[in-house]
């Protein structure tokens, strides 16, 4: 069983931006429908992510949900990441999804990226920003997360 870890920031100022080396800009581009299905299996592929399994029918309920929003994360006019936010408490926001597609992993990108999430996302509003993480996703994601400023809340 997978050990997941609850992560906020409570406010802007405990971002940490990333000191990667990666020369690049990511940006991030508002995708929705067969674009967010694509990046999710692609970026979830090797780390047990539940939409691996999902039918039909989980796919239009999850793309239809209003108080989701979908971003790929974009160098070079290239989709390298996903960024997919949950509204659905607002101010409080989660990270529902977050990651690098294979290819682009151990290249410097995900603190970059990370950190262009983070400050898209607190301009939303928000008051809060929250995640979790499993045993079962990257190596690197914990640490990406508590080196962006994230703090542990719940472990359960």
């Amino acid at each position: 069983m997978p050990e997941l870890t609850y992560l906020e920031m409570t406010h802007p100022s405990e971002l940490r931006p990333s000191t990667s080396t990666f020369s690049g800009q990511v940006q991030l581009k508002p995708i929705d429908g067969n674009e967010v299905r694509t990046l999710t299996l692609a970026v979830g592929r090797d780390f047990a992510w539940p939409s691996q399994q999902w039918d039909t029918q989980q796919w239009d309920e999850y793309l239809g949900n209003p108080t989701m929003r979908h971003w790929a994360g974009v160098i070079d006019g290239a989709a390298v990441g996903l960024l997919s936010l949950n509204l659905r408490q607002a101010p409080d926001i989660e990270i529902d999804s977050f990651g690098l597609v294979p290819e682009r992993i151990g290249h410097g990108i995900g603190g970059p990226f990370l950190t262009e999430a983070v400050t898209m996302t607190w301009g939303l509003p928000a008051q809060r920003v929250w995640l979790h993480t499993s045993s079962d996703d990257h190596p690197h994601a914990l640490q990406n997360y508590l080196a962006r400023g994230f703090r542990p809340f719940k472990r359960p």
